[in-house]
């Protein structure tokens, strides 16, 4: 419980200072919210050109000289069980084994080439994922173009490039969740290029990795309806382009008996995160103990369809805000993941980053900072003396990582507050009708 006290506290400022500063308008002058953004094109000018490289060597650099988290230890596993028998095979001899078909497949392809070269399979696995980074940047690049100033956007691209969260995660740890999140904002971008077709491909490759991003259908889905002034064509280009996605699920469902138990119904490693760290503490007073115990157990049970639930809530307003809050109803529903998570992994830190900067670049840098800084104290604690650099995750979130987590799980519950407000109270009354759409109103 100090931890907690010790966190609010330090939340409690946090809110105080962006409520008093960064957030509000000075009297006599206009916020960014008072007027519509006129477009503007992408400038890729050389400092835009040297941070984007510079991001991409950061990384690279890094997948060198590392192996990674646990997480690559288990996918060279996946991978040999994928190359011997198939996506059955690896289903059946590791029920760890959770990840849909294609991230098997990618897996699999990645050790024959590294058996083929000779070079270690962490840096031909996190190959993809150094790709998928830089295509975030670029998006992120031009959807600030599209929707801030051109001097907000290079802070966005920046506080990305080079946030240790975005880096770690993504060129060290060694998982899939940067496929995701670059084809989950592909997903955003094409809604706001009105590609109806090619949003629904982006969902569906991003589906294909993980199923986490299914959390944003509902509102790519309604998206592009609204987006194409209700036109039954585009929902329909929109289903038919995420059905594709649906195959490759449907025949790993049908060849093998684990899929559904293992994928379907997964649900990740419990730890002092969210919820489960609040009834956790709350367990230790005698009141109300087993009843809290009791709670616990539930919502480590039935967390996996309460945040579907909730996030599929969120995704149904933009049917009944302006069409431009896209990006911050995409925001929310990233931030909400984390929050309402039953179990927690340091790479679901990934998700909300990008959207919020898009969101609001306040807030967005904020969660680069906090999240970038936990994410460095949690790799650094696990690092193990030894070349390539490696990191063994055998501990809970606790002491000085407990601490840092209940600061980031609640600034991020501060942002789902704050942009949740001006999604739903202030941008309504902002908005004109002679605003870009696909610019909204705010930022």
């Amino acid at each position: 419980m100090t931890c907690l006290l010790r966190a609010g506290k330090i939340v409690g400022i946090l809110y105080l200072l962006f409520e008093g500063g960064f957030l509000h308008k000075k009297a006599g002058q206009s916020d960014l919210s008072d007027r519509c953004l006129q477009k503007v094109n992408t400038n890729f000018s050389a400092p835009i050109v040297g941070m984007l490289l510079s991001g991409v060597l950061i990384r690279l650099a890094i997948i060198f000289v590392s192996d990674g988290s646990n997480d690559v230890r288990a996918w060279g596993r996946f991978a040999s069980a994928v190359l011997d028998g198939g996506i059955s095979k690896a289903y059946a001899m590791y029920p760890e084994c959770n990840h849909p078909p294609l991230a098997l497949w990618l897996s699999g392809v990645s050790l024959r080439i590294s058996t083929a070269t000779g070079i270690r399979f962490s840096i031909i696995f996190k190959i993809p994922s150094l790709l998928a980074e830089t295509l975030t940047m670029v998006l992120l690049l031009k959807m600030s173009a599209r929707l801030m100033p051109s001097r907000l956007g290079v802070w966005v691209l920046g506080a990305y490039t080079f946030t240790p969260l975005a880096i770690l995660i993504s060129a060290f740890h060694g998982n899939t969740d940067a496929i995701c999140v670059s084809m989950t904002l592909l997903a955003l971008y094409c809604i706001i290029m009105q590609r109806s077709a090619a949003t629904g491909l982006s969902l569906a490759a991003a589906i294909n990795i993980k199923l986490i991003p299914l959390l944003f259908a509902p509102l790519l889905a309604l998206g592009c309806a609204r987006k194409s002034g209700y036109s039954a064509s585009a929902l329909v280009k929109f289903l038919g382009a995420c059905a594709v996605g649906v195959v490759p699920l449907v025949v790993a469902y049908s060849v093998s008996p684990h899929f559904s138990s293992q994928v379907l119904k997964y649900s990740s490693v419990p730890d002092r995160w969210g919820i489960i760290y609040l009834l956790l503490e709350i367990q230790r007073f005698e009141i109300g103990q087993q009843f809290f115990t009791d709670m616990k157990a539930a919502y480590r049970l039935n967390g996996r369809f309460i945040v579907p639930a909730i996030t599929g809530l969120v995704g149904s307003m933009v049917l009944f805000v302006p069409v431009g809050s896209l990006r911050h109803l995409a925001a929310i529903i990233a931030c909400l993941f984390v929050i309402l998570a039953s179990g927690w992994g340091i790479q679901y830190l990934l998700y909300p980053l990008p959207f919020l900067l898009l969101s609001s670049p306040v807030l967005g840098l904020g969660y680069a900072l906090f999240g970038g800084i936990f994410a460095t104290c949690l790799y650094g604690r696990f690092l193990t003396r030894s070349y390539p650099l490696v990191t063994f995750h055998n501990q809970k979130l606790i002491g000085l990582l407990g601490v840092f987590a209940i600061l980031v799980w609640m600034y991020l519950l501060f942002c789902v507050v704050r942009i949740g407000y001006r999604c739903f109270v202030s941008e309504r009354k902002l908005f004109s009708p002679t605003c870009p759409e696909d610019g909204g109103a705010i930022d």
